[in-house]
């Protein structure tokens, strides 16, 4: 009789999100969907773990997505409209995930948690015992990059989006006691989704588009955005400016203020609601141009926005600022119309440009896809990622929490991206 070695169990990633919905929602929500569809074509295990209620239309507390499993804790898949009961909410939840996770690590070793979150609640979920890995999509300077400190004491590795993310955590980790490893993992993009059969919204050409999650320092972005409209439209009165994203009345009533006042028209900016993705594609693809603006400063040089992936899917061509991440990646006039930070006229020229030249406009927006494919099909990521979070759980990475309690080894393996 034959022996035959243990077949040893599937990677199992466990992600965990808060406040941003599943399997409807923003850049995060678009984010996960994709590294969990690669990472299952590897043949893990993909789930996750939503922390509290969504502020976007999700109906099942629990269920599956293309392959990707998903959870509520708690089951509400509603956000709580209250903050102190929202803030109850948020931490039984993260308990109960916390507490499930270690569930999952006793049953079986291979289990790694992928988490979005920030701050503190990193520490609960290193507490269950599974080795964590941070993903790092935005970089806030100051004191909230001070409280970045906590994700790092928690977590075992990084995935940053970005190289100056990447090298702001090799920095914070210098000198420690133990290896850090950290996979840069870029925007990522199905060239796929661009065909879809679902019916978007019709706005009248010729339009420009945003869309996004219109929040804090993201209004200033759309009020430059108004602004620039002026000039545009002295060149073409009938373009306007098209916005879909989560608005709340008061901030909607002000930007079409705005636009009566600096373009001396109302009609020049169009606001919507939260719009799901798959009715995005149609809007997106009629669109003059695709407007994805960035300040000045640390944070918008280290970010590197999700939602590009999707302008550039598409083949139309995309207004960016020349900052950081995008400029490293795009050329002005080849691949994408790129302008200084905060220069509405050098915007206002660009967009002219594109509606001027038609001919050009398509040859961007063909070769800003073609770049992108190469580049950030999440397809060419997924191996990739899934050695990294791979190598994590089968060298027996430890949490640093648990390692310190129980005298794991934390830091064999050292894997570098």
């Amino acid at each position: 009789m034959t022996a035959h070695a243990p077949v040893k169990p599937p990677l199992q990633v466990v992600a965990v999100c808060c406040g941003q919905g599943f399997p409807n929602g923003m850049a995060v929500t678009e984010r996960l969907k994709l590294i969990g569809r690669g990472l299952t074509e590897q043949g893990a295990v993909f789930d996750v773990f939503h922390i509290g209620g969504s502020p976007f239309p999700n109906d099942a507390p629990a269920g599956v997505w293309e392959g990707v499993g998903f959870r509520y804790f708690p089951a509400a898949t509603r956000r709580e409209p209250r903050r102190a009961r929202r803030w109850v909410a948020n931490a039984a939840g993260l308990l109960s995930a916390a507490m499930e996770i270690r569930r999952r690590r006793r049953a079986d070793g291979r289990v790694v948690v992928y988490s979005t979150l920030y701050g503190a609640e990193n520490l609960v979920l290193a507490a269950a015992g599974a080795p964590l890995v941070v993903e790092i999509t935005e970089w806030y300077p100051g004191r909230t990059e001070r409280a970045f400190r906590l994700r790092f004491a928690a977590s075992v590795g990084a995935v940053p989006i970005s190289h100056g993310i990447e090298r702001r955590v090799a920095e914070q980790m210098a000198g420690g006691r133990r290896p850090y490893p950290q996979l840069r993992v870029p925007i990522l993009l199905d060239p796929r989704s661009v065909a879809t059969s679902v019916p978007g919204p019709v706005f009248e050409e010729p339009y420009l588009l945003w869309t996004g999650a219109p929040h804090g320092e993201i209004r200033a972005h759309l009020e430059f955005l108004v602004d620039a409209m002026a000039a545009v439209r002295t060149r073409h009165p009938r373009c306007r400016l098209v916005l879909i994203g989560n608005f709340d009345e008061q901030f909607r009533a002000a930007l079409v203020a705005r636009a009566a006042r600096t373009a001396g028209d109302a009609s020049a900016v169009e606001v919507h609601g939260f719009v799901p993705r798959d009715r995005l594609a149609a809007p997106i693809a009629r669109a003059a141009a695709l407007l994805a603006p960035l300040p000045a400063g640390v944070r918008w040089e280290c970010c590197f926005p999700t939602k590009l992936g999707d302008y550039l899917v598409s083949g139309r061509p995309v207004v960016s600022s020349a900052v950081g991440e995008v400029a490293a990646h795009f050329t002005d006039g080849v691949t994408a119309m790129l302008a200084p930070p905060g220069d509405a006229a050098a915007w206002s020229e660009r967009i002219v440009r594109l509606l001027d030249n038609p001919g050009l406009a398509a040859c961007i927006g063909a070769a800003g896809r073609d770049l992108a494919v190469r580049e950030f099909d999440y397809r060419r990521h997924a191996a990739k990622l899934y050695a990294f979070l791979n190598d994590i759980a089968a060298c027996s990475y430890a949490s640093p929490v648990r390692a310190g309690r129980e005298g794991g080894r934390a830091g064999e393996g050292d894997h570098h991206g």
